[in-house]
């Protein structure tokens, strides 16, 4: 279950991408206050005039629905186009008209923008004088044309009852003057009907305006719409807001898609073993100082995760035999914190891939353990990069090389170094001509490492590239794998797991190394800079906290002994 405090840790860890992102969000920002036109930028103006309909279909006047449609298309917006000597075509100059039908209320609302307040005024009004004249000339037309239409029809009958006239006169009697005599009547009664229906229309007389102005138009300032801030600094600050939001998302999806190992819990979780140390981060302003940073003397966060790893290490005591709950051939790991030296016990540290801390662990392992008195044996079984002679500062000659091809005695090619109590035994002059030989390393030269000190170190190669690291591995009395934070995979992680599972190994942990949330990391620069008196007592001497140069003299730490018997 993923707990708040790991959010921050996520934010922590990708606090670059967060950064990035509001940085990139804030320049943006600026550049588009900058360069952005002035005039797209300015304040916007509305106008708008309400019409309410007072003659609703009568003599042809259009539906409110139909006014709102005039209103942008055809005739009006030409006439008002032409009425504003607008420089802009009259379809440009609608489209920032917008008419709205009220028909709850018989109105129609008729609003324009523009980045002129007197502009939009008249733009808006005259569209609406504009919308009113045309809706009154079809109006008035229409009236027209139906006057016109029952004159025509009046004199058409009048001219047909003249003509009957004229017949009835001349023949009197018989059958055709009672036909003649009876469409007269009719065309008298169709003539009465539309003179009846002319004396309306001159009695109505011209159509009044269809539409009267309720309310004119006044400019009245607006802002765009949106999220779209109205100032320089406000959209300052949405910009960083925006961009904290997109940079948080950001560090998520970075870490989503991660696959490296940047947790104790990752690490855990990914080798299916126990991280049994924490190595921080070194700071920046050390790196160049000597490589070997543990000594009674040093007091720093990396010197004591490297003395609380020598701390598990001798705690856990790697057994030998079959465990009896376990596969046949398994080794098995007794917890005895008080049990002697009997039992030389052979480290092998390996790691994954390259450069992932294993050399160096190996030696600041070496130098954390001599504090406590004990002698250290370190063999360089990376036979194909070895290191280990150069981080001690020792000649690489004849080493484990020539001790398997019988040039040399073990006890020719140990070689001393300026740490008291460490020795090393280096790859040899032609390591690579050891390869496919590691297994000469079990079980003769390993005792006999064992009779030359109480703790026997092996720095090997990575173990997904060196067949022979998989080989010491099954040979020693313990494994502890080194991973880099931010650099191991989980999946080469799991296969690291799954080979030592599948041989059998006896792994004791794993050591993640450059851990950028140790809990090292910040509490001992605190906790000696507050208290001197404590750190002088802790370290014995008067000068605080130093780190410690190869070749610096060595005494037991204090409550620690000296050296167990070593046993013959």
């Amino acid at each position: 279950m993923v707990e708040p405090v790991d959010y921050l840790r996520i934010l922590k860890r990708r606090w670059v991408a967060v950064a990035l992102a509001m940085g990139v969000a804030l320049w943006a920002a600026i550049i588009f206050d900058i360069l952005v036109a002035p005039s797209k930028r300015a304040t916007t103006y509305e106008a708008a005039q309400t019409l309410l309909m007072t003659q609703a279909g009568s003599n042809g006047t259009p539906s409110l629905a139909q006014a709102a449609l005039l209103t942008t298309v055809g005739e009006v917006p030409r006439r008002a186009a032409a009425k504003l000597g607008a420089t802009e075509s009259s379809a440009q100059l609608a489209a920032s008209v917008t008419a709205t039908a009220q028909p709850d209320v018989s109105a129609i609302r008729i609003s324009a923008k523009d980045h002129r307040g007197d502009r939009a005024a008249a733009i808006a009004n005259t569209f609406s004088d504009e919308l009113v004249a045309v809706v009154d000339q079809r109006a008035a037309a229409n009236y027209q044309a139906q006057v016109d239409q029952v004159r025509t029809r009046l004199d058409q009958l009048k001219q047909r009852i003249n003509a009957l006239d004229s017949s009835l006169g001349a023949a009197a009697g018989g059958p055709v003057h009672d036909v003649n005599t009876a469409e007269r009547d009719a065309l008298v009664n169709q003539y009465r009907l539309a003179y009846d229906q002319f004396q309306q229309l001159a009695a109505q007389g011209p159509p009044s305006s269809a539409f009267t102005t309720l309310e004119g138009a006044s400019p009245l300032a607006v802002h765009p719409g949106g999220l779209r801030p109205p100032n320089r600094p406000a959209r300052i600050a949405f910009a960083v807001v925006l961009g904290s939001v997109l940079g948080i998302g950001l560090a998520f999806l970075l870490e989503r898609l991660d696959t490296s190992l940047r947790t104790k819990d990752l690490a855990e979780e990914a080798f299916g073993l126990p991280v049994i140390a924490e190595i921080p981060l070194l700071p920046r302003r050390q790196r160049d100082l000597v490589s070997l940073h543990s000594g009674p003397r040093s007091t720093t966060a990396y010197a004591e995760a490297h003395r609380a790893l020598r701390t598990i290490l001798l705690v856990t005591r790697p057994g030998v035999g079959a465990d009896a709950n376990g596969p046949a051939g398994k080794r098995a790991l007794e917890y005895d914190v008080g049990a002697s030296s009997a039992g030389v016990p052979v480290i092998l540290l390996s790691s994954p891939g390259p450069a992932e801390g294993k050399t160096t662990t190996v030696a600041q392992l070496a130098v954390a353990i001599a504090e406590t008195g004990r002698e250290v044996l370190i063999l360089d079984g990376d036979i194909r990069r070895p290191r280990i002679h150069t981080v001690f500062g020792v000649a690489g000659g004849p080493g484990i090389h020539e001790v398997l091809t019988g040039q040399s005695s073990l006890d020719d090619v140990i070689v001393d170094t300026a740490v008291p109590g460490v020795r090393v035994v280096p790859a040899g002059a032609h390591p690579a001509r050891s390869v496919g030989m590691t297994r000469a390393l079990s079980p003769d030269l390993l005792d006999r490492a064992r009779r030359r000190a109480d703790v026997v170190l092996i720095d090997s190669g990575p173990l997904l590239l060196a067949p022979d690291a998989t080989e010491l591995a099954i040979s020693v009395d313990g494994v502890v794998l080194t991973c880099r934070a931010a650099k191991t995979t989980k999946d080469a992680a799991a296969r690291t797991a799954e080979l030592l599972e599948r041989v059998e190994a006896p792994v004791i942990g794993v050591v993640l190394v450059g851990a950028p949330e140790a809990p090292l990391t910040a509490y001992y620069y605190r906790y000696y800079l507050a208290h001197p008196r404590a750190e002088q007592a802790h370290v014995g001497s008067p000068n605080g906290p130093q780190t410690t140069p190869v070749g610096a003299s060595r005494q037991p730490a204090a409550g620690e002994g000296g050296a167990p018997p070593r046993p013959s």
